[in-house]
Parts: C-alpha cells; structure tokens; sequence
C-alpha cells in the first residue's frame, strides 16, 4: 500500500517537473537569447523572429565566407563590385539584427531578407562567369531552404519557384552569349567550388536541424499540454490539492486496501469555520489566501503517502491509511486544529482561521465509501454545533 501511495507521490513530481521543464535549445541559442533581449516583438511573432535572428546569423557567416572567397580568388586588385555587393549585404543584415527586437513586422522583414539575399546570389553568380562556367549557381538553392526555415512550406515553394525563374533568365542569357564578367581567376575554381558545396551542405543541415527542432517541439508543447490537462483534472487549481474527483478515487481505492490487508482508514473532514463572512468582509482575494494557506497547513500536517484534498469551496478532506491505533488519527486530527490556529501573516495578525473537524474511521464504521463520507460529515457537522472542535462519529450522529 505504502509503495503505491509513493508512486502516486512520485508521478505526482513528475507531472509538476515536467510542467516546468524547458523545451530544448539550439547551441547558438545563448547568442540569439542576447539579441532578441528586452524585445518588443508579440508572443504570436517571437518564434518566427528568432529563426529569422539565427537566419540572419548564418546569412553573415555565409556572406563573409563568399566575400573571403571572392577577394582570395579575385582576378583583379582591390575591391570589385561582387565583393562590394557582398559587404553591403553582410552590413545590411548586421544592423537588421542589431535593430530586430524593435521589428513590427517580422514577416515582411523576413521576405525582405529572402529579397536581398537572392539578389546577393544572383550578384554572385552573374560577376562569376554565369550558370554555365562554374557551380556558383548552386548558392541559389539557398533561398527555398532560408523560406523554408522562415516562412514555411507554402513560402518556400512560392521562393522555390521564383528562384527557379532567376536561375532560368540566367541560363537563357548564357545560351543567348551574353558576356557574363569573370571576376574571379578560374586557376581558383577548385577553391570557391568547395566554399560554395560546404555553404549549401550546411544549410542543408541546418534547415534539417530547424526542422526536427520545430518537430521536438510541437510534441513537447502537445505532451506539456496534454500533462497540464491530466493534472488539473484531478487537482485543484487553486491549492494543487486532488479534487473531489481524485478524492473519492483514492478513497475507494483507501478502503478496497483496507477490506485486503485489514488495516485502518480515516476520514478526516475540515470546514472552515465562517468563510462566509471572510470572502464577503474582505473579499475574494483574501478568501483564496485563505484556501491557500490552509492547504499548505493541512499538507504539513499528514505523511506524503496521506491524501489531502479540497472537497468543496470550504472543505477539506484528510485520508489516513496505515496506522495502528483509532488514537493516531485522532492525534493528527488535533495536530490539524492546532495548525490551523495561527494567525496568517498575509492578511494582518488579527485574521485567524478555525475550523470544525469530523472524523470517521474503517473498518469500525463500515468500507462503504459513501457511507463514511456521510458519516465524517455529520460528525463535522456536530462539530461546528458545538463550536471549533474534533468530533469523531458516533451511531447517535446519524
């Protein structure tokens, strides 16, 4: 029994923790954390501006890698007008990142980005000898994957077309002997070839790792969702008690224990004594301190593997199991009253708590489940009769 009640404790737990665990981050998360900082970004754009943050970080590393290539493989001195397409781009996208926490429009900002970069691309290509001469068209493929990421799938296919169109005028105007610049030297060739298939396998990775990222975490969110949902169908919202539902389950299942292994249970009733007057003298909100406060009393006051619910707007329910004598209950019962008597702090000294307890035992008054609800009711309810005070049932109550 006691292994069953601890199991229950220790799922318990882990429903709390997993309510709490944060979903997993991407390793350059820290550095896109410090960029989206202090955002004025809506909860509804925030993912979206984050992808485009780390988007925007790969474009930079991307751009400088083809800006170094083009400057090392350079066929004439200095800076030509590629390389200065490529700085302008990388300076660009530099303070778009530095100013996106400020964005209003995270879409529009991330098709802004797609623009560019196409544009940088087929810069790119068209100043390095054209689709026919070298691999350089193979940064186009960029685009779809940077949409993809973004914007999505419908996005990335609209892109996908798009730059399909880009790559085709290309290719027309090489077939049409357009004299496309070579400003690169072509003794280079081998070099910028494999700068370019290194950029697009990593993007490749990348929009494969966004991917399976946005995969983990739709399950996450739905299996938090799905634990939130379990939980507070059996817990009170308010205090993280079981409920009345999961208070007549592990009652039921208290006494189909004690019918087995012929051992004792105890049903322990609490009422508030003049929660009434509290909600209406000094409101609601002082009414749920109250609620509050009395269920961390009430929990301080029994073994982890007890039951400790709220039954009701202002009952409470102790169930006790495994234990020798009528005069164990009987001593949790008072060490209840004498907890509940403090003053709580929250609402001023003056504002103490006291309440009417009723106690009913299994076996000695039967295992049906409703009759001894019945029965620790009546005896609360002489209870409060006679004033702040421990009844225990007796047949005379009934």
């Amino acid at each position: 029994m006691i292994l069953i009640s601890t199991s229950y404790q220790f799922q318990l737990t882990q429903e709390k923790a997993a309510l709490n665990k944060p979903i997993d981050k991407s390793p350059i998360s820290p550095l896109i954390d410090w960029c989206m900082k202090n955002t004025q970004i809506d909860d509804k754009e925030f993912a979206q501006a984050r992808l485009l943050c780390g988007a925007l970080l790969f474009s930079i590393a991307t751009g400088l890698m083809l800006l170094i290539t083009v400057h090392l493989a350079s066929s004439t001195p200095g800076f030509n007008i590629l390389q200065w397409i490529l700085l302008f781009k990388i300076i660009l996208f530099a303070l778009t990142l530095s100013y996106i926490k400020h964005l209003n429009h995270v879409t529009l900002c991330a098709h802004s980005v797609i623009t560019i970069t196409l544009i940088a691309l087929i810069a790119f290509v068209y100043f390095t000898g054209g689709p026919l001469r070298n691999s350089a068209s193979i940064v186009l493929f960029l685009i779809p994957l940077l949409a993809f990421i973004l914007l999505g799938v419908a996005s990335a296919i609209n892109w996908s077309l798009i730059t399909a169109g880009s790559q085709l005028l290309l290719v027309m105007a090489a077939y049409a002997q357009h004299g496309f610049p070579m400003l690169v030297d072509l003794s280079q060739q081998n070099m910028m070839v494999l700068v370019l298939w290194t950029i697009v396998f990593v993007a490749i990775i990348s929009a494969m790792y966004v991917n399976a990222i946005g995969k983990f975490q739709l399950i996450r969110e739905r299996d938090i969702e799905h634990q939130q949902q379990q939980y507070f169908s059996s817990h009170d919202i308010l205090t993280n008690l079981a409920n009345r539902s999961m208070y007549l389950l592990r009652l039921e299942r208290a006494l189909a224990r004690s019918r087995r292994n012929q051992q004792r249970v105890a049903l322990i009733i609490i009422n508030i004594d003049g929660f009434k007057q509290i909600n209406q003298q000094m409101g609601e909100d002082a009414g749920d301190i109250v609620l509050k406060k009395v269920g961390d009393r009430l929990s301080s006051c029994v073994r982890s593997t007890d039951t400790v619910a709220r039954t009701n707007s202002d009952e409470f329910a102790v169930i006790l199991e495994d234990f020798s004598a009528v005069q164990d209950a009987r001593r949790v019962a008072s060490g209840i009253q004498q907890k509940l008597t403090p003053p709580i702090e929250e609402l001023g000294n003056n504002t103490k708590v006291t309440a009417s307890i009723g106690l009913a035992l299994a076996p000695d008054h039967g295992l049906d489940a409703n009759l001894l609800r019945q029965y620790a009711h009546a005896a609360m309810t002489q209870a409060k009769k006679t004033g702040n005070c421990i009844c225990q049932y007796e047949n005379d109550l009934s």
